[in-house]
């Protein structure tokens, strides 16, 4: 199990490479928004100590959520504070979800390049945007957040994608802060799994990480999703902790 330094290490560099169009900082609380576009970036961080009581605390966020016409998310993890802030949420009818399992790995040696040829690029383009909203069936408004929001980024970052013919059928995101490679938006078209593109693509993302000086790598992973969680196994990835989300309309 991490520490408590260390989870809110990993969460602060992966908020950081994950922007949200909004953030209020309130009492030890990061608030985050971006239109509703995942709840990560739609989400209460508790992760520093606080001093308000809890209960005006809770009910000041779920002001500022209403307000904007979103649903009131908290993220968890072994390192929110007040400590039995989760049992408090649960009291007041806050549901929770499938847990998301963060996984972190030394960057390996990855031997020769691939026989597949993975695109890299240090910018986003149309195409790479389009053809991950295609394979996650995004809505116009949720791609446009997501624009948005990687346009903010300002971390070293890659876009990596794999074609068949002439259409994008994988991509992935990595993003270094300080020492660690954060690896996301990795997705494989449906019709082309159980190819290994996924395998392939995620080593040359850690690849780039370590060309460029990052020492460790993190992502995040349902865990119910024993597939990608196998495939990640392979590469030396291992549970690190745990995080979920409560929530409330």
């Amino acid at each position: 199990m991490t520490s408590l330094a260390g989870i809110r290490l990993i969460e602060e560099t992966s908020m950081n490479a994950l922007p949200a169009l909004q953030t209020i900082l309130y009492d030890g609380w990061i608030l985050r928004f971006a239109k509703g576009y995942t709840r990560r970036a739609n989400s209460v961080n508790p992760i520093y100590q606080s001093n308000i009581e809890i209960s005006q605390k809770i009910a000041a966020c779920e002001t500022i959520y209403r307000e904007r016409k979103q649903r009131i998310v908290f993220k968890i993890t072994g390192a929110a504070l007040p400590k039995k802030l989760d049992s408090i949420l649960e009291r007041m009818g806050y549901e929770t979800d499938t847990p998301v399992s963060v996984q972190v790995c030394e960057l390996p040696q990855l031997g020769k390049e691939p026989d597949v040829a993975v695109t890299r690029s240090g910018c986003m383009t149309d195409e790479w945007i389009h053809a991950f909203a295609r394979m996650n069936n995004l809505q116009e408004t949720s791609m446009t957040a997501l624009q948005s929001m990687l346009a903010m980024l300002h971390e070293r970052h890659c876009y990596f994608s794999i074609e068949r013919g002439a259409e994008i059928v994988s991509t992935g995101l990595a993003v270094i802060g300080g020492e660690w490679a954060g690896l996301f938006d990795i997705v494989t078209d449906s019709r082309h799994r159980r190819m290994g593109l996924g395998m392939t693509l995620t080593r040359e993302m850690l690849r780039w990480a370590k060309e460029n000086d990052a020492k460790k790598s993190y992502l995040q992973v349902l865990e119910t999703n024993r597939p990608a969680i196998a495939l990640y196994e392979q590469l030396g990835f291992r549970e690190a902790y745990k995080y979920w989300y409560r929530m409330k309309d």
